[in-house]
């Protein structure tokens, strides 16, 4: 069975209800705008909580360049709560 293209690891923080995720992007090189590249600014926005209404707009959380290694990217989303949802945006540097 062959790995996913990104990952999601999810490790307890000090708040039983907040988490540090770890994200791992892997198999960058098969992005044909990627290659050759040594890192990749991700776009951050969180999903707001807006219950049955339509979402209205993604909340900018931050946006950072990440070093890509051997084919992939990680880095961490800190105090993120059980039921926040994020939208991540690659893009070259």
């Amino acid at each position: 069975m062959s790995r996913p293209a990104g990952s999601v690891q999810q490790a307890r923080a000090g708040n039983p209800s907040q988490l540090d995720v770890a994200v791992t992007l892997r198999s960058l090189t098969k992005l044909p705008w990627l290659r050759g590249e040594r890192q990749l600014r991700v776009g951050i926005e969180r999903l707001p909580d807006s219950g049955s209404s339509p979402l209205v707009a993604p909340k900018r959380r931050s946006s950072r360049t990440v070093t890509i290694r051997a084919g992939q990217a990680a880095f961490t989303l800190t105090d993120v709560y059980l039921h926040q949802a994020f939208r991540l945006t690659l893009t070259a540097p």
